[in-house]
Protein backbone atom coordinates (compact mmCIF):
# COMPACT_ATOMS: atom_id res chain seq x y z
CA UNK A 1 0.00 0.00 0.00
CA UNK A 2 1.03 3.58 -0.30
CA UNK A 3 0.30 6.10 2.65
CA UNK A 4 -1.04 9.53 1.08
CA UNK A 5 -2.75 12.16 1.86
CA UNK A 6 -6.14 13.91 0.29
CA UNK A 7 -5.96 17.15 -0.93
CA UNK A 8 -9.09 18.05 -2.19
CA UNK A 9 -12.36 15.80 -3.39
CA UNK A 10 -14.54 16.84 -6.49
CA UNK A 11 -17.34 14.08 -6.68
CA UNK A 12 -15.70 10.78 -7.39
CA UNK A 13 -12.70 12.20 -7.79
CA UNK A 14 -9.78 12.29 -4.85
CA UNK A 15 -6.51 14.71 -5.68
CA UNK A 16 -3.77 12.89 -3.25
CA UNK A 17 -0.37 14.25 -2.34
CA UNK A 18 2.48 11.88 -1.40
CA UNK A 19 4.59 14.41 -0.04
CA UNK A 20 6.11 12.80 3.25
CA UNK A 21 5.51 16.51 4.79
CA UNK A 22 1.85 16.32 3.60
CA UNK A 23 1.54 12.80 5.30
CA UNK A 24 3.27 13.78 8.71
CA UNK A 25 1.40 16.61 8.57
CA UNK A 26 -2.07 14.76 8.31
CA UNK A 27 -1.25 12.55 10.74
CA UNK A 28 -0.18 15.22 13.04
CA UNK A 29 -3.25 16.98 12.94
CA UNK A 30 -5.92 16.39 16.16
CA UNK A 31 -9.06 17.62 14.16
CA UNK A 32 -9.78 15.85 10.70
CA UNK A 33 -10.81 18.77 9.19
CA UNK A 34 -9.67 19.04 5.55
CA UNK A 35 -7.46 21.67 6.00
CA UNK A 36 -5.60 22.37 2.87
CA UNK A 37 -2.45 24.71 2.97
CA UNK A 38 -2.99 27.77 0.00
CA UNK A 39 0.05 27.89 -1.59
CA UNK A 40 0.27 31.33 -3.63
CA UNK A 41 0.30 31.10 -7.67
CA UNK A 42 4.07 31.98 -9.20
CA UNK A 43 4.55 35.70 -9.94
CA UNK A 44 5.91 36.98 -13.30
CA UNK A 45 9.27 37.24 -14.07
CA UNK A 46 10.00 34.22 -11.55
CA UNK A 47 12.31 31.39 -12.68
CA UNK A 48 9.99 28.10 -11.03
CA UNK A 49 10.40 24.26 -11.55
CA UNK A 50 7.43 22.51 -13.15
CA UNK A 51 6.68 18.88 -14.17
CA UNK A 52 5.72 18.34 -18.01
CA UNK A 53 2.67 16.72 -18.29
CA UNK A 54 1.89 16.84 -22.56
CA UNK A 55 3.95 17.68 -25.16
CA UNK A 56 2.10 18.58 -28.61
CA UNK A 57 3.85 19.44 -32.08
CA UNK A 58 3.03 23.35 -30.88
CA UNK A 59 4.95 23.13 -27.10
CA UNK A 60 3.89 21.59 -23.95
CA UNK A 61 1.83 22.14 -20.78
CA UNK A 62 3.80 22.03 -17.42
CA UNK A 63 2.41 21.54 -13.98
CA UNK A 64 3.99 24.06 -11.51
CA UNK A 65 1.90 23.03 -8.61
CA UNK A 66 -1.51 22.38 -7.22
CA UNK A 67 -3.99 24.33 -9.17
CA UNK A 68 -1.20 25.96 -11.41
CA UNK A 69 -0.35 24.92 -14.90
CA UNK A 70 1.39 26.54 -17.27
CA UNK A 71 2.07 26.01 -21.13
CA UNK A 72 5.43 26.50 -23.01
CA UNK A 73 5.26 27.47 -26.99
CA UNK A 74 7.30 25.80 -29.38
CA UNK A 75 9.72 28.82 -29.97
CA UNK A 76 10.12 28.74 -26.13
CA UNK A 77 11.34 25.56 -25.04
CA UNK A 78 14.86 25.92 -26.10
CA UNK A 79 17.23 28.34 -27.74
CA UNK A 80 17.99 25.34 -30.57
CA UNK A 81 15.68 24.28 -33.06
CA UNK A 82 13.85 21.20 -31.96
CA UNK A 83 12.55 18.51 -34.46
CA UNK A 84 10.55 16.28 -32.73
CA UNK A 85 9.86 18.02 -28.66
CA UNK A 86 7.68 15.26 -27.66
CA UNK A 87 11.46 13.37 -27.44
CA UNK A 88 13.21 16.09 -25.73
CA UNK A 89 10.13 16.71 -23.27
CA UNK A 90 8.39 13.66 -21.92
CA UNK A 91 5.83 13.51 -19.65
CA UNK A 92 6.87 13.65 -16.38
CA UNK A 93 10.07 15.26 -17.18
CA UNK A 94 10.94 18.18 -14.68
CA UNK A 95 12.33 21.33 -16.08
CA UNK A 96 13.19 25.15 -15.19
CA UNK A 97 11.50 28.15 -16.62
CA UNK A 98 10.64 31.32 -16.14
CA UNK A 99 7.10 32.57 -15.72
CA UNK A 100 6.28 35.48 -17.97
CA UNK A 101 2.69 35.90 -17.87
CA UNK A 102 -0.23 34.69 -14.79
CA UNK A 103 -3.68 34.22 -15.78
CA UNK A 104 -6.32 33.55 -13.63
CA UNK A 105 -8.04 31.01 -15.69
CA UNK A 106 -11.56 31.43 -14.70
CA UNK A 107 -11.65 34.82 -15.44
CA UNK A 108 -9.31 34.19 -18.96
CA UNK A 109 -9.90 32.71 -21.42
CA UNK A 110 -6.43 30.94 -22.32
CA UNK A 111 -6.12 28.16 -24.73
CA UNK A 112 -5.58 24.72 -22.13
CA UNK A 113 -4.95 21.15 -23.11
CA UNK A 114 -7.68 18.63 -24.88
CA UNK A 115 -9.54 17.09 -21.48
CA UNK A 116 -11.86 14.53 -20.99
CA UNK A 117 -15.27 14.76 -19.79
CA UNK A 118 -13.93 12.87 -16.67
CA UNK A 119 -11.51 15.77 -16.49
CA UNK A 120 -12.94 18.45 -15.03
CA UNK A 121 -10.32 19.66 -12.24
CA UNK A 122 -9.75 23.16 -14.42
CA UNK A 123 -6.47 24.71 -12.85
CA UNK A 124 -7.45 28.06 -11.17
CA UNK A 125 -4.44 29.58 -12.08
CA UNK A 126 -2.51 29.30 -15.98
CA UNK A 127 0.76 30.65 -16.69
CA UNK A 128 2.96 31.60 -19.51
CA UNK A 129 6.34 29.65 -18.87
CA UNK A 130 9.52 30.38 -21.25
CA UNK A 131 12.29 27.58 -21.11
CA UNK A 132 14.40 29.16 -23.42
CA UNK A 133 18.27 29.18 -21.39
CA UNK A 134 18.91 32.44 -22.62
CA UNK A 135 15.76 33.74 -20.70
CA UNK A 136 17.62 31.48 -17.33
CA UNK A 137 20.82 33.00 -17.23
Amino acid sequence: YVSCCIISRSGETYEVSLRPSRIQDASDSTNNSNRQTAVPPPEANTIAKAYVIQTTSKGCFVRLGHGVEGRCLLGRLSDDHLPEPRNYFPMGRLVVGKVTKVMDSNRDSTPTKKRSNKDKNKPSVMVDFNMRELVLE
